[in-house]
């Protein structure tokens, strides 16, 4: 097993030890992909390193949660990888599940019906280094 895999599994022992919770696949917004659990996001679909719920959520808002990068680095984390980071939370959370019939509701005055029955989430990002 290579560090960095090594490295993924005991930071997401440590937090689920604490009471993180590990998220499921529900094969729309989070799905099994060869690289691993995969999130969707606005421009691709992205390789969670460790994707974690907290033990406890904020009522009346989006379910939160952790989607952590580790990364396997000699040296210091650099601003570009500081950026990556920024980019994919943002990526992750424009994501939206649309398709011509959402649309096409939504041009209706009566919203009746269209409320999508599965979990929106907002993902925090953490960059973690060995």
């Amino acid at each position: 097993m290579k560090a960095g895999m090594a490295f993924e599994i005991f930071v997401k022992r440590i937090l689920m030890n604490v009471g993180f919770l590990e998220v499921q696949s529900d094969d729309l917004f989070v799905f099994d992909g060869n690289a691993g659990q995969m999130v969707q996001g606005l421009g691709e679909a992205h390789n969670a390193d460790v994707l974690l719920e907290p033990p406890v959520q904020t009522p009346f808002i989006y379910k939160a949660r952790l989607l952590i990068e580790c990364k396997d680095y000699s040296k210091k984390v650099g601003l570009n990888t500081v950026r990556s980071a920024l980019g994919l939370r943002e990526d992750v959370n424009s994501f939206e599940i649309v398709d011509k019939h959402d649309l096409e509701a939504r041009r209706s005055q009566r919203r009746n019906g269209i409320f999508k029955m599965y979990d929106r989430c907002i993902y925090q990002v953490v960059e973690e280094k060995q």
